[in-house]
């Protein structure tokens, strides 16, 4: 019989995110990434977020992606997948993967959002391609954004 791993989330803060990011949002967000993984029906497995600065996404991005450029949200999936990824029942991997958020890109883009509603719905974002999601032709970009909608409606505060 194997074991099974209970569903594990791991939020960390680096660079000048720790300033924009008190400790008291940064549980809130690890909650809200648990609440993500528990509305998509994941009940093992594991996939983590880093809260980070602008230098930082721009080295990952130029070093995996070729673009040596910040962005919003990086993510970097274990497990290779033509859509979503099953979940736990159908045989769910057990490490998921990385997204990685740059909170000055967070800050800069979020309108009328709050920082922490920013940083939400990237979360959501990146843990979409986690699950195999893409958004590289009109039809991946509705299931992508349909996807994102469910789960952003189960995080009230990302909307604000």
């Amino acid at each position: 019989m194997e074991a099974r791993v209970p569903m594990r989330v791991s939020l960390l803060v680096r660079g000048r995110a720790r300033a924009a990011v008190s400790k008291t949002a940064r549980k809130r967000l690890r909650r809200r990434a648990t609440r993500i993984s528990n509305v998509w029906g994941l009940t093992e497995g594991e996939w983590s977020v880093l809260l980070t600065d602008d230098e930082e996404v721009t080295r990952l991005n130029t070093e995996y992606r070729g673009i040596p450029r910040t962005t919003d949200v990086l993510s970097f999936a274990l497990q290779e997948a033509e859509g979503p990824v099953p979940c736990a029942e159908g045989g769910a991997p057990l490490l998921f993967g990385d997204v990685v958020i740059s909170t000055e890109q967070a800050d800069r883009q979020r309108e009328h959002r709050s920082l922490e509603a920013e940083v939400e719905r990237l979360m959501v974002h990146g843990f979409c391609h986690l699950m195999g999601f893409d958004h590289q032709t009109d039809e991946q970009h509705a299931a992508m954004k349909q996807a994102e909608e469910g789960l952003l409606d189960a995080l009230p505060t990302a909307r604000r």
